[in-house]
C-alpha cells in the first residue's frame, strides 16, 4: 500500500503482469489515505492588544508548499501543519515542518530538517503588527563560522496584505548562518479588525464576503420576514434586514421582545420592548455573518439604549437561541443559508470555485426568447433584480425576454443546495432543487442538473442548455476544470504518451540516447541506476529501469495529471525481490519551460523501490488541439461526402418519377404500356405452365 492523502474514499491499484516464471503470483500496489503517516497539526492563533490573529488559513491539508532558493537548493514547508508525505519529500522526517533539499550531487540528493513541527508554537507580534514564528531543528550547523553546537532553525514572518490572497513564502536569507528567513505577505496575517474593517467597506445589503475565502454569505432573502423564538424571559420577534412592520415595539424594530405573552400569527401585542433599530449592515467575524441593531429602548438609569448581536451559524434546521442581559441580547441564529457548500471534489481532484461569480451571473440565451441566469454553487448575484420567484437564494432562474427586452414569466429553476456528486464516466455533475411547481405535475418541483464535462479547450468555459424532461434542464458545461487525473498509454514505438481525452505528450527529445544513467548513495555505497524508454529496453536487461543486478520494471503503466502538469509512469513486474514482492520505480515528468532536455532526479531509493523525477517542457504543452482540430476535419469531409451521395440518390428518385408521370400522362401512352404489360406477364405464364415447379413462379 503507497500513500496518497487524496484517495480518502477510494484507491487507485497498479497490477504487474504475471509471467510463468513468477509462479502464479499476483503484485497490487493499492494507493490509499490509510498507507499515510499520521498528520501533525495545530492551531495557530495569537491574541494581542485585544485583537486576534489566525493562521489556520494557511495550513493546506493537500500539498506542502516549495520554495527555491536557488538551482540546487529548495525548501518545502508547511504552517502549523507538519510535511505531507509525498514523491518529492520522502526522505524528510515525519516531525519536521521545514525541509531542506540539496540537489548540487545529483547522484546524492540530501534532505535536512530545517524546522520542526510545533505542538503550540510562539507566534510573536512584531511593532508594525506583523507575527513571527521561529522554528527549531535538532540538525546541527556546520559552517566553520558557527558555533558548532549551534542546531539550524529558521523564521517565517507574516506580513498583512488585503490583496494577496492566494500567495506563497519567500526566501530572504541566512542560508551561510544557519538561520533560514522567510517573509510571508498574506491576507492570513491580517487580524481580525483589519479583516473587519475591510468587510464594511466590501459589504452591500445584506450581504458580506469573507475577506479570508472570499465567500459571499447573502441573506438578503431573509428581508420582510420574522422569526419568532420563545424563552423563559419572553416571546422575541426578529426581523432580519428590514423593518418589522405591525410591531407594538417602536418604529423600525428590528427585534421585539415580549413579556411571556403567546405567540400570534397575524399581529403583535399591546406592550413590547425594542432591542434595536433594524439595518441591513451585514458584517464579518471569525465565526460567521452578524447584524448589529442598535438604538432600542432604554434600558437603565443612566439612559443607555439596548443593542442586540444576531449571530448567524451554520445549522441544518432553522433555530435560534436567546441570552437577554440588561442592555444587550444576544442571539444564535442557526440556518442553512449560511453554511459554505463546497464546490470542490478532492476525491477527483477537481475544483469549481472559480466558477463563481460575484458581481454578475452566466447567461445563457437559446434560439427562443428563453434566458437562463446561473450561478455556480450559490445564489445568483443581485438576486433582487428579478422576480419574487427567482430572488429567494435561487441559483438558475429562467425568463423571457420580451420585444422592449423586459424580462417576463421568471421561473426558479432550483436552489443551490447540493454538494458535486461524480458520475461513471468521469464527468462531475451539480444539482439544484427545489424549484417552481412543475406545471405538468403539479406535485413535482423543478431541477436542474449541469454536467461539467472535460475540455481541454475551454479554460473555463460556459454553460450550454441541452433540453428539458420531464421536469429537469438539463446543461452542459466543457471546462478543463473538470479534468483530473486520468489514465493514458505509452507509445514505446513513436515515443509518446496518449490518455483518452487525445492529448499527446512526445517524449522522444528525452530519449536520444540508448539509456540514461543516474547515481545515488546506498548505504555506503554509490548506486546507479539506467532508465530506458521507448523501445530501447534492450539496453536494459529488457526493463525501462534497471541496475547492474536487477529489473525495476518491466511493464508500465501511465497517469496524466492536467492540475500539476506532471505525467506519471510507473514501473511495475521488476526482478523478485526477497520479501516475495517485484521490484518497481516510479517516474514523475514534470512542466518546467525552461528546460529543453531537463534534469533527472533520485527522489527516493530503497531496495526494491526507486522514485525519480524528470523536469522538462515537454509535458507542458501536449498536442491534443492540432490533433483533436485535423480528425474533426477528416470526420467532416468524410461526412460531407456520403451526405453528397444520398442527396444524388434522392435526385435521380425524383427525376425517375416525374419522367414516369410525365410519360403517362396521354392516354394512348397509358395503353401502349398496359399491352405491354399484359403481353410480359403472359409471356410468364406459358414459362411457368412449362415447368414442373410452377408452383414456385410466384
Amino acid at each position: 500500500m503507497k500513500c496518497d492523502y487524496a484517495m480518502k474514499k477510494n484507491a487507485a491499484v497498479d497490477i504487474d503482469a504475471t509471467d510463468p516464471t513468477r509462479d502464479c503470483n499476483f503484485d497490487f500496489v493499492l494507493e490509499t489515505f490509510a498507507a499515510c503517516p499520521q498528520r501533525s497539526y495545530t492551531d495557530c492563533i495569537a491574541e494581542y492588544s485585544s485583537d486576534r490573529y489566525n493562521l489556520n488559513a494557511l495550513r493546506d491539508f493537500t500539498k506542502n508548499y516549495e520554495v527555491h532558493i536557488n538551482d540546487d537548493l529548495a525548501v518545502i514547508l508547511n504552517v502549523c501543519h507538519s510535511l505531507l508525505y509525498g514523491p518529492h519529500h520522502v526522505n524528510c522526517s515525519d516531525d519536521s515542518s521545514i525541509c531542506l533539499i540539496d540537489k548540487s550531487d545529483k547522484s546524492n540528493v540530501r534532505y535536512a530538517n530545517i524546522g520542526s513541527f510545533q505542538a503550540n508554537p510562539l507566534i510573536s507580534v512584531l511593532d508594525r503588527n506583523d507575527l513571527l514564528i521561529i522554528y527549531d531543528s535538532d540538525a546541527i550547523c556546520y559552517q566553520k563560522h558557527i558555533n558548532s553546537y549551534q542546531t539550524i532553525k529558521s523564521t517565517i514572518e507574516f506580513v498583512c496584505d488585503l490583496n494577496a490572497t492566494d500567495s506563497a513564502p519567500e526566501y530572504i536569507g541566512g542560508l551561510g548562518f544557519c538561520h533560514y528567513k522567510f517573509i510571508w505577505r498574506t491576507i492570513a496575517a491580517c487580524s481580525e479588525k483589519v479583516l473587519h474593517d475591510q468587510t464594511l467597506i466590501d459589504s452591500d445589503f445584506c450581504r458580506v464576503k469573507d475577506p479570508l475565502s472570499r465567500y459571499e454569505y447573502d441573506l438578503s432573502s431573509f428581508k420582510n420576514r420574522v422569526f419568532k423564538a420563545r424563552t423563559m424571559e419572553g416571546t422575541y420577534a426578529v426581523s432580519v434586514c428590514s423593518f418589522m412592520d405591525g410591531s407594538v415595539c417602536k418604529t423600525g424594530t428590528g427585534v421585539c421582545k415580549l413579556n411571556n405573552q403567546p405567540v400570534e400569527t397575524n399581529a403583535y401585542y399591546e406592550l413590547g420592548e425594542s432591542g434595536g433599530t433594524a439595518n441591513g449592515k451585514l458584517m464579518w467575524k471569525e465565526s460567521g455573518p452578524y447584524l448589529n441593531y442598535t438604538d432600542g429602548d432604554v434600558c437603565d438609569e443612566e439612559g443607555t439604549k439596548k443593542y442586540t448581536i444576531i449571530s448567524f451559524l451554520c445549522s441544518d434546521t432553522d433555530s435560534m437561541e436567546v441570552e437577554d442581559k440588561t442592555c444587550q441580547t444576544s442571539i444564535n441564529f442557526y440556518t442553512s443559508a449560511v453554511c459554505k457548500r463546497p464546490c470542490a471534489m478532492s476525491l477527483y481532484d477537481m475544483n469549481f470555485e472559480r466558477l463563481i461569480q460575484s458581481k454578475s451571473n452566466y447567461v445563457v440565451k437559446t434560439e427562443g426568447s428563453a434566458v437562463y441566469h446561473i450561478n455556480v454553487c450559490r445564489p445568483l448575484v443581485n438576486g433582487s433584480q428579478f422576480s419574487d420567484s427567482c430572488s429567494n437564494g435561487t441559483g438558475i432562474c429562467k425568463a423571457d425576454i420580451d420585444e422592449d427586452g423586459e424580462s417576463r414569466n421568471e421561473v426558479n429553476l432550483g436552489y443551490p443546495d447540493q454538494n458535486l456528486r461524480g458520475e461513471s464516466d468521469g464527468s462531475v455533475v451539480l444539482t439544484y432543487t427545489n424549484g417552481s411547481l412543475c406545471q405538468e405535475d403539479d406535485e413535482q418541483r423543478i431541477s436542474t442538473r449541469i454536467k461539467f464535462v472535460c475540455d481541454l479547450d475551454h479554460a473555463e468555459g460556459t454553460p450550454r442548455f441541452l433540453n428539458y424532461h420531464n421536469c429537469t434542464y438539463y446543461f452542459e458545461w466543457r471546462t478543463k476544470l473538470s479534468c483530473g487525473t486520468v489514465q493514458g498509454e505509452l507509445d514505446d514505438d513513436k515515443c509518446q504518451v496518449t490518455n483518452v481525452h487525445g492529448d499527446v505528450w512526445d517524449l522522444s527529445g528525452l530519449n536520444e540516447k540508448d539509456f540514461h544513467t543516474f547515481s545515488t548513495i546506498r548505504g555506503n555505497e554509490n548506486h546507479t541506476f539506467r532508465l530506458s524508454l521507448c523501445g530501447r529496453k534492450s539496453a536494459c536487461n529488457n526493463s525501462y529501469v534497471c541496475d547492474e543486478k536487477m529489473s525495476y520494471g518491466r511493464n508500465v503503466t501511465v497517469s496524466s495529471d492536467y492540475r500539476t502538469n506532471m505525467i506519471k509512469l510507473h514501473f511495475t513486474n521488476g526482478s523478485r525481490c526477497t520479501d516475495g514482492s517485484s521490484a518497481q520505480s516510479t517516474l514523475y515528468i514534470k512542466c518546467n519551460e525552461s528546460a529543453v532536455a531537463g534534469e533527472l532526479t533520485v527522489l527516493s531509493d530503497e531496495y526494491c523501490k526507486s522514485e525519480l523525477e524528470w523536469s522538462t517542457h515537454a509535458v507542458c504543452k501536449p498536442q491534443h488541439l492540432l490533433l483533436l482540430k485535423s480528425t474533426v476535419h477528416l470526420n467532416s469531409l468524410i461526412d460531407s461526402t456520403a451526405a453528397a451521395q444520398i442527396v444524388g440518390i434522392i435526385l435521380l428518385l425524383i427525376f425517375v418519377i416525374v419522367t414516369t408521370v410525365w410519360f403517362l400522362h396521354e392516354a394512348s401512352r397509358r395503353a401502349l404500356c398496359t399491352m405491354f404489360i399484359r403481353k410480359l406477364f403472359h409471356r410468364c405464364g406459358l414459362r411457368c405452365g412449362e415447368n414442373p415447379s410452377s408452383d414456385l413462379c410466384l
